[in-house]
C-alpha cells in the first residue's frame, strides 16, 4: 500500500477477485470478512459502519437468491 502521507481512519484489504465476488453478490460480505478474504484495520465503530457504505452490484441481491438456492439444491 502507498502511504497517502496522512493518517487512515479504515483500511479494507483484499484481493480484486474477492472483492468482485462480494460486490457481485456471489460471497457475502460477513463470509469473506469470517475466512480472512477480507480484512478490515478500524476503531469497532467504523469496521462495523463499512458495510453500509459499501455499494453492491444492481445485480447483487438477484445472485445472491440464485446462490441461496443452488446451496438448498445441493
Amino acid at each position: 500500500m502507498i502511504d497517502p502521507g496522512f493518517d487512515l481512519d479504515i483500511v479494507i484489504t483484499a484481493d480484486l477477485a474477492t472483492f468482485f465476488q462480494v460486490w457481485l453478490g456471489r460471497v457475502a460480505y460477513f463470509d469473506a470478512l469470517s475466512t480472512g478474504l477480507v480484512q478490515v484495520d478500524a476503531v469497532p465503530a467504523l469496521a462495523e459502519a463499512w458495510p453500509t457504505w459499501f455499494t453492491y452490484s444492481l445485480t447483487a441481491p438477484t445472485v445472491r437468491a440464485a446462490v441461496a438456492e443452488q446451496r438448498v439444491e445441493v
